[in-house]
């Protein structure tokens, strides 16, 4: 396959991100970036991380980083958070006016709305800066809400703090990059 793929790990460093259950966003969402670009690369992508580390990069950096490698499209991970705890499922954000924004995120959202027991809340779109500035089709991906434990399992703190849960979130992103790619 081909097309070179830049990931981005939300926040990281000084900005954890949204915290919740003794959680950090910022570590969750690397571990699951980490995962997809393990998948990317196993399905022939060439894929570009904006951080590997806990480690704080700039909000145009990311954006950039994605034109000066050269990237076919960007996917920014993340984690939501809310004060309810009614406040549940994936969500999947385009740039307005980026047509191919939009199936990108439509292609990923499906593949996150496969997963046993995750809700949607929707594509929509967003004036966020790496969504903006990416010159290439861009999405931002609310995996799911970190601040919010159930009983269940695979309730969105089940997929975003155990192993199988993050593998599962990192496998949807990847298997919506291939499709929208196909």
């Amino acid at each position: 396959m081909t097309g070179k793929i830049c990931l981005d790990p939300g926040h990281g460093g000084r900005d954890p991100g949204a915290v919740g259950n003794g959680w950090r966003e910022s570590d969750v969402v690397l571990d699951i970036a980490l995962k997809a670009e393990s998948l990317l690369q196993a399905l022939g992508f060439s894929v570009a991380m904006t951080r590997r580390s806990d480690q704080f990069v700039e909000l145009y950096r990311r954006a950039d980083f994605a034109t000066t490698t050269c990237a076919t499209l960007f996917v920014s991970i993340h984690a939501n958070a809310a004060a309810s705890t009614d406040a549940c499922g994936t969500e999947v954000f385009h740039y307005a006016g980026s047509t191919l924004g939009g199936l990108l995120a439509q292609s990923i959202y499906a593949e996150l709305r496969a997963l046993e027991g995750l809700r949607g809340r929707g594509i929509k779109t967003a004036d966020f800066c790496v969504l903006r500035r990416t010159r290439c089709p861009a999405v931002l991906v609310e995996t799911a809400f970190i601040t919010n434990r159930t009983d269940d399992a695979w309730a969105d703190e089940g997929y975003l703090v155990t192993e199988r849960g993050r593998l599962a979130m990192a496998g949807a992103v990847a298997r919506g990059i291939k499709a929208y790619l196909k």
